[in-house]
Order: C-alpha cells, then structure tokens, then sequence
C-alpha cells in the first residue's frame, strides 16, 4: 500500500517547482502526468474519496496536472475522455450534483475513558462538527478549484478537443422570457449598491429566481451559484479558455439595445436565427446558436450581481473572448 502522505507531499513539491518557475516543456512530464493518470483511475469509485487523505491528495494532483504541458494527441482516445470525465466530475464536488461521499462510522462506545463511561460519537460537540464541516468544504473548493484549472490548461493546449465536450460543459436548454426581462430591467450593477449587506440579500433573492434556469451541472451554474470566489475565478478563467480556442467561423455578433446584453445570431447555409425564435432547436447550428446565447446571459446575470472587484474583472475578461469567439 502506497504511503498517501508521501505521495502528496511530492506532487506539492512539483507543484511549486512547476508554479514558481513558469517552466511547463519538461522531459518528466510523460511520467508525472502518467503518475496523476494512474492515481485518479484508483480513486475512480466516489467511495474513495470518504477517506480525508485521498482528498487532499487530489487537491495537489490537480494542482501539478494544471500546470503541465499535456499534448492529449501523445495518448489514446480512451485516456483523454477518462481524463476530461474526470476533471468535470471534480468541478462538482460539494455541491449538490456530487455531494462529498461521507464515511459510515458506527456509532460504538469509547471504552478508553479513564472514567470507564461510555462515550456516545453523539456527544460529539456542534463545534466540533462544524470545524469537520468547513474543513471539507475547503478541500472540495480547492478540488473544484484546481480542477477548472486543470481544464482552462488543456482546453488552451488542445482546442481541437473542445467541440467534443462543448454542450457538456455549457448548456443548450432554452432559457425563460424572465431572464431577458430581468437583465432588461436592471438599473445599474449591483457592485455600485454602497449598503454591502443589502447587496448579499438581494443577490441571494435574484439568485433564487434563476435556480430552475441553470440547474444542470454546468459551467454556468458554477459562474452563478459558486460561492468561493477563488474557484469563481477559476471558473471565469476555464470560460474563457473554451472560447479562446473555439474557432466559431459560423457565428456573426450583433449588439441589441442593452449595453450589456450581447446576441449572436448563428448563420447556416443562408438562413438568419431569430432572437425571438424559443422552440427546441435541433441541429447543430441552432445548438450553438443557444450555448452562446445563454453563455452571455449568465455572463451578464453575474456581472449585473457581482459584489467583488477581482471576480468582476474576470467577468468582463470573458465579455472579451466573447466577442474574440466571433
């Protein structure tokens, strides 16, 4: 049995050397991602991760994985698809599409008191609970995290792998007339309300709105409902990256009113989309045509609600590989 503690400490150690000096193109990197490659095909069952140390040592495994040069063309089809099912499924982890899978301790009584009572795992304090709590939601943000990393790597290193997980990734559905309304409605960004606290609520309350619209997992329900900044940035990031390498020379942009409501209008042996057009489209133009219109109504829904300055600025960064994807 390998020592995990082991194993975590080197991938943090190739983690700094990789991130401290910029240096991707290495004669090690077949092995270390062979050695990533083998660890996540061990941890394939969602059993493995109730135990703690597999976790963490997914947290650093995704860290080296995001920071290596990684030509998928080198390997067979079967090990990138596994590889690219994988890092989706991390990108959930936490949250309700993949909860943390949690370890089935009996409740037995601890019979090494020196007072020779028997100690219930009931009497267990809520502090205690509560500290185990946020320590696993940590370890998942940071999966979550580093696993959007991982992806806005490969996706700029291989882009002619991106149409094949494009609808995986972002959604084709047909969205509601309200969430036109509400970007139409909108004032003003919420980051220019000066009552902070009123700002949370009402985020809160205009999120709730839009939670039977964007219920799937996918990249744009992490860029609404994500909670942690930091993988939020990820996920900005990982967007971008997607459009930076999607070559979309069907798509003709156009500007409609509101400065920050963008449509595209997709162009398919002559014939012109409508933006009113709300039926279930069924070929692959008409697809695309709603994966980037519902992309920039998420995009300008966070931006509209988006109460932090860094996070914000990547929001605009993805307005920006919008209209380069055009």
């Amino acid at each position: 049995m390998r020592n995990l503690n082991v194993i975590r400490f080197a991938f943090n150690c190739i983690g700094n050397i990789l991130t401290n000096t910029n240096f991707k193109v290495l004669d090690e990197n077949q092995e270390i991602f062979n050695n990533i490659y083998d660890f996540l095909k061990e941890i394939s069952s969602p059993q493995k991760l109730e135990d703690p140390t597999i976790s963490r040592v997914l947290v650093t495994a995704m860290r080296v994985l995001s920071c290596l040069y990684i030509d998928l063309k080198l390997y067979p089809t079967n090990m990138s698809e596994f590889l690219f099912s994988q890092l989706i499924r991390y990108l959930y982890l936490g949250t309700s599409f993949f909860p943390l899978p949690k370890a089935n301790y009996s409740l037995q009584g601890d019979l090494s008191s020196d007072s020779g009572v028997i100690t219930s795992s009931s009497e267990i304090s809520d502090t205690d609970d509560s500290i185990e709590s946020k320590k696993e939601d940590e370890t998942c943000a940071k999966i979550r995290n580093n696993s959007a990393g991982c992806l806005s790597n490969i996706c700029r290193q291989n882009p002619k792998m991106i149409p094949q997980y494009f609808s995986t990734l972002l959604p084709c559905k047909v969205l509601r007339k309200e969430v036109n309304k509400f970007i139409e409605n909108s004032e003003k960004p919420l980051i220019l309300d000066p009552e902070f606290l009123e700002k949370r609520k009402r985020k809160t309350t205009y999120l709730y709105e839009f939670r039977n619209d964007f219920n799937e997992p996918t990249l744009l329900h992490l860029l609404l409902f994500e909670e942690n900044n930091k993988v939020k940035i990820s996920i900005c990031k990982a967007i971008s990256a997607i459009l930076d390498g999607y070559q979309g020379d069907k798509l003709l942009l156009t500007i409609d009113g509101n400065p920050f409501l963008i449509f595209f209008f997709v162009h398919s042996i002559g014939e012109k989309l409508e933006k009113t057009k709300i039926e279930p489209y069924k070929s692959i133009s008409h697809q695309i045509y709603q994966i980037f219109k519902n992309l920039t109504l998420a995009v300008t829904i966070s931006i509209l609600l988006e109460t932090e300055e860094t996070t914000l600025n990547h929001l605009l960064r993805v307005i920006f590989f919008l209209f380069l994807a055009c």
